[in-house]
């Protein structure tokens, strides 16, 4: 009886020490992330933004099967420049990674703040990068015409090529 005692303990004393370790990492991660952020404010004020809001909890919607799904996002800084408002996303690091969760973070961003500007600013390179997606804008008159052409090119041709076929396959029987 006294052994599972002292292994129960053991096992106590070990989740309670892990659960420890586990806050520490994670206060001296956000520490880091504030100075990070303290740092790219500074920076960007340098070259001409406006500090408007810093981590903010935007509230937004998505529609899932017609239904509306209340949800959040987080940036790290909404800031004004020139008339413009910009969310900002800052990045640590050496180098200036656009990597695919990155790149679809900033999307979601400009799908539910459309009239905003999203960018990253990478803190150790100091560098502002201004991101785009063009395609959100309505699509250029040659790409719907080529897509419609091309599904009128389809059709036709297919339905030309049915056509032709059966007149064959009657004439030969």
């Amino acid at each position: 009886m006294g052994i599972i005692l002292i292994v129960i303990l053991v096992l106590w004393i070990s989740f309670k020490f892990q659960a420890f370790l586990q806050k520490i990492k994670g206060n001296v991660g956000n520490q880091k992330r504030r100075d990070c952020d303290f740092k790219a404010i500074q920076q960007l004020k340098k070259l001409g933004f406006t500090l408007l809001q810093q981590n903010p909890k935007l509230h937004s919607y998505l529609l899932v099967e017609s239904l509306r799904e209340e949800i959040s996002i987080t940036p790290d800084l909404i800031m004004e420049k020139d008339g413009l408002e910009w969310i900002i996303e800052v990045k640590s690091g050496d180098e200036e990674n656009l990597r695919a969760s990155n790149r679809r973070q900033l999307l979601e961003y400009k799908t539910h703040a459309p009239s905003m500007g999203v960018g990253f600013y990478f803190v150790d390179r100091q560098k502002w990068l201004p991101i785009e997606f063009p395609l959100l804008r309505k699509a250029p008159k040659s790409i719907q015409l080529h897509r419609n052409q091309f599904s009128w090119n389809t059709f036709l041709g297919g339905g030309l090529f049915t056509m032709t076929l059966i007149l064959l396959l009657y004439t030969l029987y």
